[in-house]
């Protein structure tokens, strides 16, 4: 399944496709069984954070280097044959020293491991704007992203196209800011108030508005909504069903149901088992609301399953190999001038004693 952008709409094999996705940031402890149930409600999207402090089981480590790559790749793959698109957000500075080298390095590992799977698009840094990325910084680390893979790329803000506090209104200058460094979607993630969910179509549309008046048709992407209980918030099934269906009905290309359910999954913890009463009922909903007429796409080509175990990195006691491949250098023909390894299909090596999720 090959995820890509036609205008303001993002693809699954060529075919124009809302995303319907969940916050899954743990991806350090992923677990089988949630993606096949998230793909089972009818969702094609889940959110992983590579620089997620989780605990001590972040994929990255404190200098910008990539703990696992075959960790990754085993959940990109698997997402693949669930017909799931993985949005692999990189960076996040906040609260943390940031150091641009190890920066680069981190991004550049990540799409050396997984820049040539088909269904991953890439969020280079999380609010950009809040954790002192400067723009020149942004640029560069978008424009080298984009020369290693030809999924999709953009960077994600907070609050950076409203017009002051909690406003719907949108602050044109800010949008060609972001424009300005590249993003091929646009994913500010609106500031929370009370009523956001009667808000979503509102933002949308005045946010594509906004677009269109500086000659852009590219993708909006709701990538980080309120969610319960943040600052003590809570919502019903109906708002937070309401805040998705408006979100696609005003235009949007992509939504993700954002819950903390998915930071920390270690142990016997599932996303499933974390969600709240009222997040169980919208994540059961969500796919029938969203996708009337039928589930969304799946791959149009069997994809095979991965053979590897998804342990926690700390317990995998064996690392996991490929079988040895030649690689072809092939030009990507959407980014002039831009290389990629294209590799052959691997198998993976599970370690010795399988554990199930």
């Amino acid at each position: 399944m090959k995820v890509d952008i036609s205008g303001d709409r993002f693809t699954l094999d060529g075919q124009k496709t809302f995303l319907l996705g969940a916050s899954y940031f743990d991806a350090g402890n992923w677990k089988r069984s949630d993606l096949d149930q998230l793909a089972q409600k009818g969702f094609n999207l889940v959110r992983i954070w590579v620089d997620w402090d989780n605990g001590g089981n972040s994929l990255a480590d404190s200098n910008g280097n990539l703990r696992s790559p075959d960790q990754l790749k085993a959940l990109v793959d698997y997402a693949n044959s669930r017909g799931l698109v993985v949005d692999v957000t990189i960076l996040d500075s906040y609260n943390k020293e940031f150091n641009p080298t190890s920066a680069q390095r981190l991004v550049n590992q990540v799409l050396d491991a997984v820049g040539n799977k088909p269904n991953v698009i890439f969020d280079i840094h999380n609010e950009y704007n809040l954790n002192g990325l400067s723009q020149s910084l942004g640029k560069e680390l978008l424009t080298a992203a984009k020369n290693k893979t030809d999924r999709p790329v953009f960077i994600s803000s907070y609050g950076l196209v409203q017009d002051g506090g909690n406003s719907t209104a949108v602050n044109r200058g800010n949008v060609s800011t972001l424009l300005g460094l590249g993003t091929e979607a646009i994913s500010d993630h609106f500031r929370r108030g009370d009523n956001w969910y009667d808000q979503v179509d509102t933002r949308v549309t005045k946010l594509k508005e906004a677009l269109r008046a500086q000659g852009k048709d590219i993708p909006v992407y709701l990538q980080e909504e309120h969610r319960n209980g943040w600052t003590g918030d809570f919502f019903t099934t109906d708002q937070l069903v309401q805040a998705a269906v408006e979100a696609k009905t005003a235009g949007a290309a992509a939504y993700i149901f954002h819950t903390d359910a998915g930071f920390q999954l270690g142990g016997d913890k599932t996303f499933f088992s974390q969600l709240d009463s009222a997040e169980r009922r919208a994540v059961d909903q969500l796919g029938r609301k969203i996708f009337p007429t039928g589930p969304a796409p799946r791959p149009t080509t069997p994809t095979p399953t991965p053979t590897t175990s998804n342990l926690p990195l700390n317990l995998v006691g064996k690392p996991v190999t490929e079988p040895s491949f030649l690689p072809s250098l092939t030009c990507h023909p959407s980014r002039q001038g831009a290389l990629s390894w294209k590799l052959p299909p691997g198998i993976l090596t599970p370690p010795r004693k399988p554990v199930s999720s």
